[in-house]
């Protein structure tokens, strides 16, 4: 592993979490940080082929993991002089620790780092923390679900060219729509709704009480209808309650083409 690099990016994630908004999103722990230097990767070989690190990643418990990045935390948060701050009752154990840096000392070092690294690499890992800052759960999910992952079973190193066949702008496009949002996305669009319903309820107040129209067609509860519910409860058969049982899974659904193609976890 090219130990500068892997440095470059941590630095250069604990810069860009300095930008959110929120005091709290400011802060990355070792699980977040080292998940980042991934995408960072990801996002290279995605163009090149290859890591721009070139850590060796394996599939192991929390997603892509080596050890000589992770081994590379503390001694750049030290550089840094990064501040320390201790979560209580993380369900990651790595996750208790994080560090933040300062916001006047994070534009400096963003200007700087961003003349340091590939542009694929800064715009990706910009946008990750962006979109996931310290929330574990959701860059989690990302990670998994990228296609080194998906093509790698518990255990097994991971193979980043594949990062570059797979490089679809139509399928990449069409998969980040289809993501699941992120709890700052989430958060966003509550405010958006809650936003959207105070101006129509200023607006509604303001044009005074409406008659609601009835229905064109009533329905109707009659004894036909009640006998169609009963033929569809009969065709659905006995409930099936009282069963139980063990679900066994044989590994080969680690490198099946279903999970490749991201329709299982």
């Amino acid at each position: 592993m090219d130990t500068a690099k892997a440095d470059i990016v941590l630095q250069y994630a604990l810069a860009a979490a300095s930008e959110a908004d929120d005091y709290f999103d400011r802060w990355l722990g070792k699980i977040h940080l080292l998940k980042y230097v991934y995408i960072a990767d990801l996002a290279y070989a995605g163009k090149h082929g290859t890591t721009f690190t070139g850590a060796a990643w394996r599939f192991y418990h929390y997603g892509p993991w080596d050890a000589a990045v992770c081994s590379r935390i503390e001694p750049v948060v030290a550089y840094l002089g990064a501040r320390e701050f201790v979560r209580q009752n993380s369900k990651y154990d790595s996750d208790l620790a994080g560090w933040r840096i300062g916001q006047d000392e994070a534009k400096d070092l963003l200007r700087s780092l961003d003349r340091q690294l590939p542009v694929e690499v800064s715009v990706e890992v910009r946008r990750a923390v962006r979109n996931f800052g310290n929330d574990t759960a959701s860059l989690l999910h990302h990670v998994y679900t990228t296609a080194p992952m998906l093509n790698a079973a518990p255990g097994q190193w991971l193979d980043f060219a594949i990062a570059k066949q797979n490089r679809d702008p139509i399928a990449a496009s069409a998969d980040a729509s289809a993501r699941e949002p992120t709890a700052k996305e989430l958060k966003r669009r509550k405010e958006d709704m809650l936003k959207l319903k105070e101006k129509l309820r200023v607006a509604s107040a303001n044009q005074g009480p409406r008659k609601r129209k009835p229905p064109a067609i009533q329905p109707i509860y009659d004894d036909v209808f009640f006998q169609g519910v009963r033929q569809i409860e009969e065709l659905a058969g006995p409930s099936p309650d009282g069963l139980s049982g063990d679900a066994v899974l044989s590994d080969e659904v680690w490198t099946s083409e279903a999970r490749k193609r991201g329709q299982l976890p």
